[in-house]
């Protein structure tokens, strides 16, 4: 994501226009969903990684197939799986619950979990801990015991930090670490969505005047990047 990025690959950052961070995750030691925590502190991507397992939730594409029907036949359930999860949505469009759970959620890396739920446990922005110095030191050099952590201090291009009040995953108090411990100045437009979880800048029924239209992200875009073909609504 672009908060690492600009650490792996500093040629980048100055190819970018604006960045705009929609629910941005950096830190996530002060993240809220009980889910995060269950598998973060029973260790289960480490258990699918013992027994050489690569795919975290393999299986998830038939769950993706009877959720709309389960959604269907107990809709307020469908609607707590998701806010344990992501937080209580204040904009979420009830009747299209069916549709987002047939895509939602999606399989991911077993060791993307595990930096995860590394994440969950340190109040560090670092990179993957090989779990010993010998295998750190392989992998980061020999001055790398424990993993380094990402330069923040190299996301240089201007950006806008779009948050949410009730967002589980990007929560307030981690956004605002990552806050302070960007460069003075790059961060161009900073604006938190009061009742907004971390899916509602995707899924919210009301998000492109919140967030995405001017005077917000689509101001920076157009101030950062040119106007474009952009053609203002009616």
């Amino acid at each position: 994501q672009m908060f690492s990025m600009a650490t792996v690959r500093p040629d980048i950052v100055s190819k970018i226009a604006f960045f705009g961070a929609l629910a941005p995750v950096a830190y996530v030691k002060h993240q809220k969903s009980p889910l995060i925590d269950l598998l973060a502190y029973l260790d289960v991507a480490y258990i699918y990684e013992i027994l050489g397992r690569k795919q975290f939730l393999p299986g998830v594409y038939i769950l993706n197939n009877i959720a709309p029907e389960m959604c269907e036949l107990v809709p307020e359930g469908c609607d707590e799986a998701l806010w344990l999860l992501c937080g209580p949505s204040k904009d979420l469009n009830a009747s299209r619950i069916e549709v987002y759970v047939s895509e939602t959620p999606a399989d991911t890396s077993v060791k993307n979990m595990i930096h995860w739920s590394q994440g969950v446990k340190r109040e560090k922005f670092e990179m993957y801990d090989y779990g010993s110095k010998k295998e750190n030191e392989e992998h980061y050099g020999p001055n790398y015991p424990e993993p380094p952590q990402y330069n923040l201090s190299a996301v240089t291009m201007p950006l806008g930090l779009y948050s949410g009040s009730n967002d589980w995953l990007a929560d307030p108090e981690d956004v605002a670490t990552l806050r302070k411990d960007l460069p003075a100045n790059v961060t161009k437009q900073d604006i938190e969505i009061k009742g907004y979880d971390h899916l509602d800048f995707v899924w919210g029924m009301e998000v492109n005047e919140t967030v995405y239209l001017q005077p917000n992200m689509l101001s920076q875009i157009i101030k950062y990047l040119g106007p474009g073909k952009y053609v203002p609504p009616n």
